[in-house]
């Protein structure tokens, strides 16, 4: 083999050497390059940790449980001190949600309600009564009225119950909704709970009152129609009760004052007993005699 053939091997050799030698320093070049960038994301990104999350959309009022939470690792630095952690998650089983979330979202203390009650009564506490009253399409606002609303009562009295033209009175004020039709609040502090599709026609409705209240509103109903105005949950005002007007069920005369004629003399101003009398058709009331008023002594 001639001396140049022999040149041109050790010129090949070469060039495959400097080639391997260049991918095995681009490869750790890249590799040193994707440790920085991933190092750097990860200090700007910050620690890690661990919390419960929605694992699907859900709806004020579902139930938090292991089919609807999930665990994510997220940023750290992103993340609200109100946070569920896994080793907090226990202690929220079985509770309620007061407001939705969407798939992926962090839960939070402040979206979870009281535990699930286990019977409808649990609603109600010591001391006040629950009712369950009768509504139509106009009243419930067209299916509009949720568990958690707040309403006034008033009610519409014919004329034979009051002696004059219908009149309209309110009953109670600031009053909330605990149940409409089959669907109930899930938890004594729940803010509201919605209703499906198929459960917006309803014609029933429960409400919590105190005792006292609770007869009043079952008189009125008797004796006339109730009716239901919506308000705001957020609004803490009685204006009818602020205006002095009067309510069902209160004395017409709630002044506490009882009045007198001025036609007796001082010393003499004293409620008698009438007997009454019928002369040729005349009915007519006059003071027994027993009960004629005596000048009282010390007294002008």
């Amino acid at each position: 083999m001639k001396s140049h053939d022999y040149f041109g091997w050790v010129l090949l050799a070469l060039a495959v050497g400097l080639g391997v030698l260049a991918y095995v320093l681009a490869q750790r070049y890249l590799a040193q390059e994707s440790a920085r960038l991933a190092a750097e994301a990860e200090r700007d990104r910050g620690a890690l940790r661990s919390i419960v999350v929605a694992s699907r959309d859900l709806l004020p009022g579902d139930q938090v449980s292991d089919a609807s939470m999930a665990i994510a690792q997220l940023p750290a630095r992103h993340l609200s001190h109100r946070s569920v952690s896994p080793q907090d998650y226990p202690t929220l089983r079985g509770h309620v949600l007061n407001r939705a979330m969407v798939s992926g979202e962090p839960l939070l203390r402040d979206f979870v309600a009281g535990a699930v009650i286990d019977r409808f009564s649990d609603l109600v506490p010591a001391g006040d009564r629950a009712l369950t009253l009768e509504v139509t399409a106009l009243d419930n606002h067209a299916g509009m009225l949720v568990p958690g609303d707040f309403v006034d009562l008033l009610v519409d009295l014919p004329s034979t119950q009051t002696g004059m033209p219908k009149t309209q009175l309110p009953v109670l004020e600031r009053v909330r909704i605990v149940a409409a039709g089959p669907e109930p609040l899930r938890t004594p502090d729940q803010g509201f709970q919605p209703l499906p599709a198929d459960a917006q026609r309803y014609r029933l409705i429960s409400i919590i009152v105190a005792h006292e209240d609770a007869e009043r509103v079952l008189q009125a109903q008797s004796l006339g129609v109730l009716r239901y105005l919506l308000r705001n949950p957020l609004d803490q005002q009685t204006p009818a009760r602020a205006a002095g007007r009067r309510f069902f069920g209160d004395d017409a005369r709630a002044d506490g004052y009882v009045y007198f004629s001025n036609a007796a003399p001082r010393g003499q101003r004293h409620i008698q007993p009438l007997v009454t009398h019928e002369a040729h058709g005349t009915r007519m009331s006059i003071a027994s005699p027993a009960a004629v008023p005596h000048p009282v002594e010390g007294l002008p």
